[in-house]
């Protein structure tokens, strides 16, 4: 059982993917129906998802089908007299087709998808500001006392504020830094409260080359500003 948790946590990854992509799609998607209504092109199906093998769960309302399809990888919005090969075209004098539209409607229902799209971006980012992001600090927590970390100089509550110069707010961004940092490379670290307090509350350290051994040496005239 225990071997098969990993792989669970690569299917939620895997599922979260495809549910993101899914949304990105749909949002595109309904810039152009809604780009079309608004310009008077006749929508003759939205769908959510793929209906492969007619596969759906489908429901026509004043002359648009309506539906999610069986495969949730985005969806699709067909317009009235388009198709995706233009020799196939239907060429008909209906005012409510898209290639009957003047070129500034045909421009706008094409652009919908995109414009949908910005807008979209730019709440999501919005939401972001105003409720945050989680995120975990970069401050170490219990440690092992033989274990490389504490040898090294490091205690529980340290804060890295900085790796190589670059400011770090996140433990993972502290992570991929280190990684990334290289030989010679100072990695700072600062101890809590109230010793953040002192004249001297951080402590420099070289990072060796990466690997394994890719860990702080403590110089041999530094002390930790612990007490």
């Amino acid at each position: 059982m225990s071997d098969f948790l990993p792989d669970l946590g690569i299917v939620t990854q895997i599922i979260v993917v495809v549910l993101a992509f899914s949304v990105l799609i749909f949002v595109h998607e309904l810039g152009h129906y809604l780009a079309a209504r608004l310009t008077g092109v006749r929508v003759e199906r939205f769908f959510v998802g793929f209906d492969i093998f007619g596969l759906a769960l489908k429901k026509e309302y004043k002359g648009t089908v309506y539906g999610i399809g069986i495969l949730p990888l985005g969806g699709y919005c067909a317009l009235a007299g388009q198709n995706d090969d233009p020799r196939k075209e239907r060429q008909t004098n209906a005012p409510d087709e898209l290639q009957n539209k003047p070129l500034w409607a045909r421009g706008l229902v094409f652009g919908g998808g995109v414009l949908m799209n910005y807008i979209f971006g730019f709440l999501v980012l919005v939401a972001a500001y105003m409720y945050g992001i989680p995120f975990i600090p970069p401050v170490l927590g219990q440690l092992d006392p033989n274990g490389p970390a504490a040898i090294h100089g490091f205690k529980t509550g340290d804060r890295i504020p900085r790796v190589d110069g670059q400011t770090v707010v996140s433990f993972e961004e502290a992570a991929q830094a280190i990684a990334l940092a290289g030989p010679g490379a100072a990695l700072d670290v600062a101890p809590p409260p109230p010793h953040a307090a002192r004249p001297t509350p951080h402590l420099s350290l070289p990072l060796q080359g990466p690997g394994p051994n890719h860990l702080p040496t403590p110089p041999a005239t530094a002390s930790h500003p612990h007490p």
